[in-house]
């Protein structure tokens, strides 16, 4: 090897990286050949490894618990003021996570993909669930919230308050409850 010019290192070095990089490639398309890739996780739920019908499945377990289980908001003598996601509007929508999941890795041009793939293996990659779909019924939540805040004194964050209401739909395990934003 001391007898090779460093032009034919160089080669003989890149051709390796080359050639492992391929192997990984391949390793990756075979490990995750029709399952979703490794590292992917719907909200807190990793579905990494599962076929899209075990992923729609589990999404739907968990997704039901979420959906059932109450959303309670306090702070500042108010409250408990208490709402279900299904009641916002929320609902796990299985079919179309479990795509989104699929997706993963398959998605757009080389670079795209193979940069997802390689996010996966690394730091992994989370869909998030959708939001609620009622923005209306939300609104006026927060609308009759901050009148009674009003007539303690109270003014409430309007725009915080219906972003931690959609947030604390899909948080999992949820907070015993969540506390009102109030303005200084």
């Amino acid at each position: 090897m001391g007898n090779l010019s460093v032009t034919s290192k160089i080669v003989m070095t890149a051709g390796a990286l080359l050639g492992i990089f391929t192997f990984i490639v391949i390793a990756d398309l075979g490990v995750n050949a029709g399952l979703i890739h490794y590292g992917v996780r719907v909200g807190h739920i990793d579905v990494g490894g599962m076929s899209p019908l075990e992923a729609e499945r589990v999404i739907e377990e968990v997704g039901a618990e979420m959906a059932a289980t109450p959303i309670v908001f306090q702070g500042g003598g108010l409250g408990p003021y208490s709402w279900i996601p299904s009641e916002l509007g929320w609902n796990p929508r299985k079919f179309e996570m479990s795509d989104k999941a699929m997706k993963v890795g398959r998605r757009g041009n080389v670079l795209r993909s193979l940069g997802d793939r390689v996010k996966c293996w690394t730091k992994g990659i989370k869909i998030r669930w959708y939001r609620p779909r009622r923005h209306r019924v939300i609104r006026r939540e927060v609308q009759a919230i901050a009148a009674e805040a009003e007539l303690l004194g109270l003014t409430v964050d309007k725009a915080k308050m219906q972003f931690l209401i959609r947030k604390a739909t899909w948080d999992w395990p949820r907070d015993p409850f969540y506390e009102i934003p109030f303005k200084s």
